[in-house]
């Protein structure tokens, strides 16, 4: 997954979020090759996504964890951290949400935003650049090159004024009407 595609995703979360919510995704990627006895003898790849949802309606908080990286997945991660929200006792001093930041972007790495890549092929040059030199001495080399590229956004909205609730439905309406008449704001 590149980075682009990360920030997309937080993107589309955060547009399913009412109020405070903060997004953060997590590609990670780890590829091996194991050598014994001057032979490349196991080659391996692993990824694991994860995302992490936290919601803010005044002093209450909820958050939610997912191992996967997909859209169909993120109603039941909402679901999961406004659960938990109503059910959380408020926090007596809540802190303010720090808001949007920009970060500046990091140019060393590749600049068409692709993770890198230790593919199958990257891997067994690698193995045979360790076993040559131990092959022209006549010994056995064993051992293992592996390589892990890790790619990570978050996001935050915020997207009303500090301490107030989010308010639905006709209670909400009924309220403001109420405080209008009575001439309160």
């Amino acid at each position: 997954m590149t980075r682009d595609d990360l920030m997309a995703f937080c993107t589309a979360v955060l547009s399913r979020c009412d109020g405070d919510a903060e997004v953060c995704a997590r590609d990670h990627r780890q590829a091996l090759l194991r050598f014994a006895n001057n032979q490349p003898i196991q080659h391996t790849d692993a990824a694991t996504q994860e995302v992490r949802l936290r919601l803010r309606d005044g002093a209450r908080y909820g958050e939610a964890q997912a191992g996967e990286l997909e859209l169909t997945a993120v109603d039941g991660l909402l679901a999961r951290a406004r659960q938990q929200m109503a059910v959380m006792p408020p926090d007596p001093e809540p802190l303010e949400s720090a808001g949007p930041q920009a970060l500046l972007g990091v140019t060393a790495w590749q600049a068409d935003s692709t993770p890198a890549v230790f593919d199958a092929e990257a891997r067994a040059s690698a193995a045979d650049a360790l076993i040559a030199p131990a092959r022209e001495l006549g010994f056995k080399a064993a051992g293992i090159c592996s390589a892990q590229s890790t790619v990570v956004d978050a996001q935050h909205q915020r997207l009303r004024p500090p301490g107030r609730r989010l308010q639905g439905g006709r209670a909400a309406q009924g309220s403001a009407a109420r405080r209008r008449r009575s001439g309160r704001q």
